[in-house]
């Protein structure tokens, strides 16, 4: 149940909480050989760690809460079950100083029903995103892929819950998401 893996997660210790959260930055396809990273020294520093106690802390983890894959491209770290990402995303959400690195790792889908921009109409139990990251926000909002039913959520976060510097960013960066189709 999503509640007892949020609260074991809780549990953990700072340096294993931000190698958990490395992995998710990272989609669970953290590679094995990513020494150093501007993503590492980030999470190292949102969770008041040391880089070699996350790596460390990686290493405890294989089996349990994380695994080793090995893919054409090498070595990767993935989350054991994919509910993992979920309560990571969970936490992160709660925490304001952790709000970046849920927008950086979360999926699409979860961003864009669960979060609103500061200075847009408030939305109950909503992410509040501080303008102070908004660039983040617009580039992870340009990813979204063009399928139909992405498409009506994103326009409907673009329409009720981003920011009008948010929106201009993301029209002006990609002109052609407005000619994007989307589920009735």
């Amino acid at each position: 149940p999503m509640d007892f893996l949020t609260d074991t997660i809780r549990e953990l210790s700072d340096a294993q909480r931000a190698a958990l959260t490395l992995v998710f930055l990272y989609r669970s396809r953290l590679p094995r050989d990513t020494l150093n990273s501007n993503q590492k020294s980030l999470v190292a520093e949102k969770y008041g760690v040391s880089i070699i106690a996350l790596g460390d802390a990686l290493e405890q983890m294989n089996g349990s809460f994380l695994s080793i894959r090995n893919e054409s491209s090498g070595s990767i770290w993935a989350f054991k079950h994919p509910t993992i990402a979920d309560a990571l995303s969970a936490i992160l959400m709660q925490r304001p100083v952790l709000v970046e690195l849920y927008v950086r790792g979360t999926k699409i889908e979860t961003l864009l029903a669960n979060a609103v921009c500061e200075g847009a109409e408030a939305v109950r139990d909503a992410v509040v995103i501080p303008a102070s990251i908004d660039e983040l926000l617009v580039s992870r909002l340009i990813e979204t892929p063009d399928e139909p039913n992405l498409n009506r959520s994103l326009f409907g976060f673009l329409c009720e819950r981003a920011s009008e510097s948010v929106l201009r960013s993301v029209i002006s960066l990609d002109k052609d998401l407005l000619y994007r189709r989307c589920t009735n």
